[in-house]
């Protein structure tokens, strides 16, 4: 699971720290568990900075989440970090290649990212768009955690 960050913690820190996300999902290894990339998503949303924060509005209990990932319903877990803010579009392959976009209406662009799963590929287009939010508003600063 993905630490809090310390309160000192800035937009352009944390931005840095979704963007190795990305990178991870891009490379996902299909024989990785597919658990962990939800656990780290969750945990850098559960910290984002107030520009996503509002805009991903309250996030998910933690219970809901560890449920899914209990029972292996790990599609159902990503599809719940989403937030209602976000329009996604999710589309598979029959080798299992995945391609995920998300965007924001009004923000004017989709995220799109390709992984070797659709858990990876769905949670690092949530996190291209979150950056996305953040570039919006450079000048913002990261709220607490909760």
């Amino acid at each position: 699971m993905v630490d809090a960050l310390p309160h000192s913690q800035t937009a352009r820190e944390w931005s840095g720290k979704v963007a190795a996300f990305v990178l991870f999902c891009e490379d996902f290894d299909p024989a990785e568990d597919l658990g962990d990339v939800i656990v780290r998503l969750a945990g850098l949303l559960a910290i984002a900075p107030s520009p996503v924060a509002k805009l991903l509005g309250s996030q998910p209990r933690r219970g809901v989440v560890d449920r899914q990932l209990a029972a292996e319903a790990f599609e159902s877990a990503a599809l719940t970090l989403v937030g209602s803010e976000i329009g996604y579009l999710l589309s598979r392959s029959p080798n299992g290649t995945a391609v995920a976009s998300t965007w924001i209406p009004g923000m004017g662009e989709e995220h799109t990212l390709k992984a070797a799963d659709p858990v990876p590929a769905l949670c690092g287009a949530i996190a291209l768009t979150c950056l996305s939010i953040v570039s919006a508003h450079p000048s913002v600063s990261r709220s607490p955690a909760s």
